[in-house]
Parts: C-alpha cells; sequence; structure tokens
C-alpha cells in the first residue's frame, strides 16, 4: 500500500484498509476490516467526486444498491459516507458486504482444472439462484447490464452465490434510450472507427450482449438475458459458451454466435438458446419469465423460502417435504403477527378519536389456534 493510500476509512476510522483490490482511477475498491464487528470485512469502493456528473453516478449507484436490498442472492448494501483527501475535498464511498470466496469465473476454471465439474444438481442450485436475483433486479425496474461471471461471487460453501458491482445498473423508467458515457465525444474524434472499437472490444469481453457496442442503445432488460444465457451455458458445460484456444478463435465464433456447447444435455439448453439470441427482441425479455423455466421453478422456490439444499438421494424428497411445511408455517405465523400488530395499533387510532367499538372477544382457546 503506497504512501497516500488511507489507512482507515469512515467516522473514527471504522474501517481498516486491509488490501486494494481495484485500482483504476478514479476508482478505487478496497477490502477493510469492520472495527464495529469483529471478524467482518467489508468491501469499498471509493468514487472522488470531481465534477457534479460523478456525484450522480455515486449516488445513483448507491440508491439502486439500497433498493435491491432484500434478496440474499444479491450482495449487500451498508452504507454511504464521505471522506476527503489532500487531492479532492470529497470522495464517495460504498460499502458493500464482502463474499468470502472467488468470482464465478475463477470458481469454474479452477473446477475444470482439477477436472472436477459440478454436479447436475450444484448447477441447477448455482442457475436457480442468478435468475432470482436478476428477477429481482427485473422486478424493481432495474437493469443490471454487467451480469457477468466476473461480478458474481461463490461463497466459502462452493454452491451460493452472490450477484454484485451495479456500477453500470440503470433503472428503466419512462425514457428507454441510453447514451453511452461520453459518446459524442467519441463519435466526433472517431466516427470512422466504430467498427475497430467493437472488435478490440469483443476480444476483451464476450459476455456483454451484442448491441452493447452500439454509442446509443434501448435500455431494456434482454440485455441481461443475454448474460444470464452466458452464465448458465458457462455453469452447465463448465467452460465459456464462446471459449477457443486463442483470442483469434473466440472472437471468430463470437461473432458468428457458434456457441459451445451447441446443445447442453441438462435440460437448459432451451433457456440458454433463447437466451443467445442476435435479435435483442427475439429473446426472452425478462428474467422474471425465466423462473418458470420447469427445470430451475422448484429449486427457486425453495431457495427463496431459505430452504437450503440437501444432496443425500435417500434424505432429500423427506427432508425438503419437512422443511417446507416449517417454512409455510413460520410464514404463516408472521403474517399472523403482522396481522395482530396493525390491528392493534388500528385500535389504538380509533380509540382515541373516538370511533373504536369493542367487537366480541375471541375466547382463549380459538386465540391460540390462531396464534400459536
Amino acid at each position: 500500500m503506497s504512501d497516500d493510500e488511507p489507512v482507515e476509512l469512515g467516522e473514527n476510522g471504522k474501517f481498516k484498509v486491509i488490501e486494494t483490490i481495484y485500482d483504476f482511477e478514479p476508482r478505487t475498491v478496497y477490502i477493510c476490516e469492520d472495527k464495529s464487528r469483529p471478524n467482518t470485512k467489508v468491501r469499498i469502493k471509493t468514487i472522488p467526486i470531481c465534477h457534479q456528473s460523478d456525484f450522480k453516478i455515486a449516488q445513483e449507484e448507491a440508491e439502486l444498491s439500497f433498493l435491491l436490498e432484500g434478496s440474499p442472492f444479491i450482495v449487500r448494501f451498508m452504507e454511504l459516507f464521505d471522506y476527503s483527501s489532500p487531492f479532492v475535498d470529497t470522495i464517495k464511498c460504498i460499502v458493500t458486504e464482502q463474499v468470502n470466496g472467488p468470482t464465478l469465473e475463477d470458481f469454474l476454471e479452477d473446477r475444470r482444472d482439477m477436472s472436477k465439474m459440478l454436479s447436475e444438481q450444484e448447477g441447477y442450485i448455482m442457475c436457480a439462484q442468478l435468475v432470482s436475483a436478476v428477477a429481482f433486479c427485473h422486478s424493481r425496474s432495474i437493469v443490471h447490464r454487467s451480469v457477468y461471471p466476473s461480478n458474481i461471487w461463490v461463497k466459502s460453501d462452493g454452491i451460493s452465490i452472490k450477484l454484485g458491482d451495479f456500477s453500470s445498473a440503470k433503472q428503466v423508467q419512462d425514457t428507454i434510450t441510453h447514451r453511452t458515457r461520453n459518446s459524442n465525444m467519441r463519435a466526433r474524434r472517431h466516427r470512422n472507427s466504430v467498427r475497430q472499437r467493437n472488435r478490440l472490444r469483443h476480444v476483451f469481453n464476450f459476455d456483454r450482449a451484442p448491441e452493447s457496442g452500439n454509442e446509443v442503445q434501448r435500455l431494456t432488460f434482454n440485455a441481461d438475458s443475454w448474460t444470464i444465457g452466458v452464465c448458465v451455458s458457462y455453469i452447465s458445460a463448465g467452460y465459456h459458451p464462446f471459449w477457443g484456444e486463442s483470442q483469434d478463435e473466440r472472437l471468430r465464433q463470437y461473432e458468428t454466435y457458434q456457441r459451445r456447447p451447441e446443445n447442453l444435455e441438462n435440460g437448459l439448453d432451451p433457456l440458454v438458446s433463447r437466451c443467445l439470441k442476435v435479435d435483442p427482441g427475439m429473446r426472452i425479455q425478462n428474467a422474471c419469465l425465466m423462473k418458470d423455466n420447469p427445470v430451475l421453478k422448484p429449486y427457486i422456490l425453495k431457495l427463496e423460502l431459505g430452504i437450503k439444499p440437501v444432496f443425500l438421494a435417500e434424505q432429500i424428497e423427506r427432508s425438503d417435504d419437512i422443511e417446507l411445511l416449517q417454512q409455510e408455517l413460520q410464514l404463516t405465523r408472521n403474517q399472523n403477527l403482522e396481522l395482530r400488530n396493525q390491528n392493534e395499533l388500528l385500535r389504538t387510532s380509533l380509540s382515541q378519536r373516538g370511533e373504536y367499538v369493542n367487537p366480541p372477544a375471541l375466547d382463549d382457546d380459538s386465540e391460540d389456534l390462531i396464534y400459536e
């Protein structure tokens, strides 16, 4: 760590900097220890505010991360704070949880090097979590725009995943046309080299949807559909769908959209085929529709209820049934408790206004039956 990098961040040095994991001007990402919670690490992204646009970018990323609070498959937003340095008056810091594990890309590459493929069921569970995470974004009108294997983290258990990095995310509102940053300047300076730039971009990123290289693009959910298809194929086959021995081979396959393998054998090929359509209008339009996939739907339902996977064949059916009933019972109890609290607040409010009339009281036995 260089002399000009911070040692501590936050109020009263709440976060102790442990490691710098990304330093590409102007943004820097640190792994920090949260002193208020021993043995807890967080990830802090710093964004220097040099222009009004920087403030808008930082605020928008923090707000979108906050809106996505609630999914167990999305990296959790924790807080936003400012600090200053000798060079910049204001630096926005976005604090999120640190997932203790590799990215999905590194995880799958390591498994491939060890010739240790994911089982079919493990693949279903990972894909179900991914679809659920992106569907959660889409249900809140948020397009992630970078659902790449490098932005998905695998937890230490080797099966649970979390989607992160919302720096490119946008909320779909009335305007659905999006102009990429500084595109006017690039168009003026390099108007005759658009095709060359797109070719170079493809060399370094084979995950993005084909239309992502356009200067002006429609801001729609089906750009995420393409990247979901890439990830599902990657998880299922163990290697990237546009994999090749060389960059030229990968580029050739990407430009002709000849994915590998041509057909998946685990039942998810129809989903991948509907995602990896060159024409955005022909793709499955959002991840919420993917939740009805007949292969993934049972896994999504259980995972969203918090039911952990059981891999022992002789126990899976019985254990899952018991856990599902327990989850449904707990949900019913929570709903009843919430209704009870709401009724109490309403009764208090009406009593204060003199509009409350005592209803017939329930006997003790009936009340126990409702709330036990």
